[in-house]
């Protein structure tokens, strides 16, 4: 699991790969298509792409006039609006005249990196928001990847959430104000969650930022122990 993912136009690599440099020192472990980690030597680029943002926990997008026209990066901002990811988006140069700027990213405060000479205020104005709220984001990126490996696995039950991920359900359904959880038990005859010793339940789980914006949901199993 990566710290951020970064989504940029290839006119503006230069840029791009600066930045990556600068939050690698930092310590936030970035992913990027310039790493073969993220997209192997003759992947389907796409969905591997699609896979890293998933499994990030937070999505930045350098804003440029070739950004904003890329069908790439719209690909890639629809993923991270799909996954309920926290968009940074990052001003590098201004769009054109008359040029359209999506809602997940015109929305939001961007953080500027238009001025070489400030590149390491803005970056630490760019740590700063990557920090925030690291725990709850972390929580919904785990149970967002759990959930989707369920689904992928054809309910494999070795991929029941158990332990530390079935704790963290249990906590942030009890936290609306960080992060909005519904389970909806769809296992034969339960009607509740009670505490009972090993008891595996097929759950549907929809997660929500609290902020709003479309939910992402998907199965999940769990064990009750």
């Amino acid at each position: 699991m990566t710290g951020v993912f970064l989504s940029y136009a290839r006119e503006d690599l230069p840029f791009a790969r600066r930045l990556h440099d600068a939050l690698s020192a930092a310590g936030r472990d970035p992913a990027w298509d310039q790493d073969h980690a993220v997209v192997p030597f003759s992947s389907p680029y796409e969905s591997e792409i699609a896979t890293a943002i998933a499994g990030s926990e937070k999505f930045v997008f350098v804003i440029s006039p070739d950004s904003l026209d890329s069908g790439p990066c719209a690909a890639e901002i629809a993923v991270a609006v799909e996954s309920n990811k926290q968009i940074v988006p990052l001003l590098r140069r201004p769009a054109r005249a008359g040029q359209s700027i999506t809602a997940a990213i015109a929305e939001r405060n961007w953080i500027f990196f238009d001025d070489d000479a400030r590149f390491g205020a803005s970056l630490r104005e760019l740590l700063e928001t990557l920090d925030t709220d690291l725990d709850w984001v972390k929580a919904h990126t785990r149970l967002l990847v759990r959930a989707k490996e369920w689904t992928d696995g054809s309910a494999d039950r070795s991929r029941l959430l158990r332990g530390k991920d079935l704790r963290t359900v249990t906590r942030t359904a009890k936290a609306p104000e960080r992060l909005t959880v519904r389970l909806r038990a769809s296992a034969a005859g339960a009607s509740s969650l009670r505490r009972r010793p090993h008891q595996r339940l097929s759950l549907r789980a929809t997660f929500a930022p609290a902020a709003g914006g479309a939910p992402s949901s998907a199965s999940v199993a769990v064990t009750l122990a």
